[in-house]
């Protein structure tokens, strides 16, 4: 797949009244990026997949991403997934992440995603620059999500059992907390992926995610839908879509699918927001240090500039304010309980009782 993507194309702009900002178009010319990629890929080893959801959606309604949607998510049938999961960490570029189910990076979806990158660049480390200048300016971890589609038992008993075990495998899991890994954890997912395999295409009603079908209760689909894939337009390329995508989209968005409604996406929208705060986060923590540094080496006045200087790039952030209170405290009273009322203002984590106590002695 040939991609082409202009610097026209990453400006903001209005599609359907809905503002989409730069840094959103930027992440869009990523992810189309990375799916010319995973296609040329997919291409050369004879492996198909499908627009799906959101992406499918958008292809079929917008020729382009919904307006409001910031993600591809594409399928592939079983036999080609397992496939593309061992072919693409080896072929993609080598900062390119591919997060299947089932390893420590995803634990908890029946799916699997792939990133362009693995680390946030937060603006000083030149390697993490040099690979923001080649995705086209973005600084986030962004990516794309693969579905399995899997064939579902003709046989009413055994689809039943699969899908009853498959979804009490999947409970077990989210019964872990995030932060933790285990070997159980992997075993459930081992074994939700094993029982995901059970039925092959000779015996099967149909194919599906499994994690949708048995959670979300969403209706299985043809297999002759993707024996004959459809190309339409999505932004500056082609995509596959399965032949029946009308049916899977009022069977996903309902008998109204074809009018567009900005909904909410099915996580936070946008998806780089956490990102932007952990940037923010380590430059406000940067800062502060750099100020204390300054002001323990005795340079109080240069202290008070960098002081002033970080609060108009970062003017909604306490932690400039509570430093820039501590080093007036003993000079200048008065402006350190101004700079302690706006900490106190803006604080919205645990640290407000002790900023609140540590004004009330500045004020004494």
């Amino acid at each position: 797949m040939r991609i082409a993507i202009s610097e026209g194309y990453l400006k903001e702009e209005i599609r359907d009244g809905f503002t989409i900002p730069e840094k959103m178009k930027r992440s869009w010319a990523v992810q189309l990026k990375l799916l010319s990629l995973i296609d040329d890929i997919c291409q050369r080893h004879g492996l198909r997949w499908f627009a799906d959801y959101g992406t499918l959606l958008g292809a079929v309604r917008h020729s382009g991403y919904i307006p409001w949607d910031d993600d591809i998510d594409i399928a592939m049938l079983r036999e080609d997934y397992d496939k593309a999961m061992e072919i693409l960490p080896e072929e993609l570029p080598k900062e390119c992440q591919v997060m299947r189910f089932g390893t420590e990076s995803n634990l908890w979806r029946g799916w699997s995603n792939v990133n362009n990158r693995r680390n946030i660049d937060t603006g000083d480390d030149a390697c993490e620059s040099v690979i923001t200048d080649v995705w086209y300016g973005s600084p986030y971890v962004d990516g794309l999500d693969i579905y399995p589609l899997d064939y579902i038992p003709a046989n009413v008993h055994m689809r039943n059992d699969i899908l009853t075990v498959y979804e009490n495998l999947m409970i077990a899991l989210r019964g872990y907390p995030r932060d933790q890994v285990t070997v159980q954890q992997k075993d459930l997912c081992v074994m939700a992926e094993q029982l995901a395999r059970t039925c092959d295409r000779e015996h099967a009603i149909g194919v599906g995610n499994i994690t949708v079908i048995s959670h979300y209760g969403q209706p299985w689909r043809e297999i002759e839908w993707y024996d004959n894939p459809v190309m339409v337009p999505f932004e500056m390329i082609q995509i596959p879509i399965p032949s029946g995508y009308r049916r899977i989209l009022e069977d996903v968005y309902g008998p109204e699918w074809y009018i567009p409604q900005q909904a909410k996406c099915a996580h936070g929208y946008p998806f780089y927001a956490p990102q932007d705060k952990f940037i923010e986060d380590y430059k406000v923590g940067k800062a502060v240090n750099e100020i204390e540094a300054i002001f323990d080496g005795g340079a109080a006045d240069l202290a008070c500039k960098r002081v002033l200087s970080y609060l108009r790039q970062f003017p909604r952030r306490y932690e400039i304010y509570y430093v820039g209170a501590r080093i007036m405290a003993g000079t200048d009273p008065n402006l350190a309980a101004d700079y302690l009322k706006h900490a106190c203002d803006l604080c919205e984590d645990g640290n407000k009782e002790a900023l609140q106590s540590y004004l009330d002695q500045i004020l004494k």
